[in-house]
């Protein structure tokens, strides 16, 4: 009826005991719908902040973290399955360290080294802090929060990095190289899983997930930017990897683990992001895109390692 107040969700039509029709009330039609008054805009932006955090803040965090502990308790779907394929990897990896590093040492010369070491930029401790800066300074100057909520992901995505890397070698306590080839279980100074291929692959992810993907509006020139921008990531993280054996730091599985704990963490805070209400967010994070599935091949005189993204 028009002029009736809005009907706000919860309330049922009709309570239980009351009869359907009194003699004081108006027939209904066929063309009266039962609840045709639509919920309120201010009801609606009520409920999704009662639901959502904000984009940013402690409570992003804390929701970060809830749920990036859920996918590492493997409570997602496809989560065994890709967790399954990491430790199979990983012990293939391990069945031929020995001959991967002999293999690395032999084809060991300046100009590499200074190669891998030039690639390695990326794996610093202060990039994160840096690039989050410039996204928050950006965001800021243009009036786009999608840029602030960049920053935080890139900040947390290296806080869980680095705290999976040290967890990981504290429970694969392996030895460098160069100190010999001992594995041990739940020991303090192990390096089983690579901090800087870690710390590289928690700074790719965000940025690949979130402003590097290709959507159907990309012009030309701007999908080859992309497409060089992610290529060169990409290579620096494979860079830091090589590095990080080139000098003995780390054995194959070691920078696997680093690059696994990485991008998993990376990509897991990006789809927290994503998964929010429409409106809740400027930025369409376009097509849902699969998720990172590792694979490792070995070819006469080395080994192929993919990462499908």
């Amino acid at each position: 009826m028009l002029g009736a107040p809005a009907i706000t969700l919860g309330a049922p039509a009709v309570t239980l005991g009351a009869p359907a029709v009194t003699d004081d009330a108006p027939e209904v039609t066929d063309d009266a719908p039962a609840a045709s008054v639509p919920e309120s805009s201010t009801s609606l932006r009520t409920a999704r902040s009662q639901v959502a955090p904000a984009p940013t803040g402690w409570r992003r965090f804390l929701c970060d973290s809830k749920v990036l502990a859920r996918r590492l308790a493997l409570q997602e779907p496809g989560d065994t399955r890709r967790f399954l394929e990491v430790v199979g990897t990983t012990g293939l990896l391990y069945t031929g360290r020995v001959s991967i590093q002999e293999e690395i040492r032999e084809h060991r010369s300046a100009s590499r080294t200074s190669l891998y070491q030039d690639g390695r930029v990326i794996s610093k401790g202060i990039v994160a802090p840096l690039l989050a800066g410039g996204f928050l300074a950006l965001g800021k100057i243009s009036g786009t929060p999608s840029e602030a909520e960049t920053a935080q992901i890139l900040l947390e995505s290296a806080f869980y990095s680095a705290a999976l890397a040290g967890v990981g070698s504290f429970v694969l306590a392996a030895k460098r190289p160069e100190k010999g080839t001992a594995v041990r279980a739940f020991q303090t100074g192990g390096h089983g899983v690579s901090l800087d291929v870690a710390l590289a692959g928690s700074v790719v992810a965000p940025l690949d997930r979130r402003h590097l993907r290709l959507h159907p509006e990309d012009g030309g020139l701007r999908r080859v930017f992309k497409l060089a921008v992610r290529g060169a990531l990409y290579s620096a993280l494979g860079l830091t990897a090589l590095q990080r054996m080139d000098a003995d730091k780390h054995w194959a599985p070691d920078v696997f683990l680093g690059a696994a704990a990485g991008l998993t963490t990376g990509y897991s805070l990006c789809a927290a992001h994503e998964s929010r209400s429409p409106g809740e967010s400027d930025r369409d994070p376009g097509p849902p895109q699969p998720r990172a599935s590792p694979a490792v091949s070995f070819l006469p005189g080395g080994f192929l390692l993919r990462w499908s993204l």
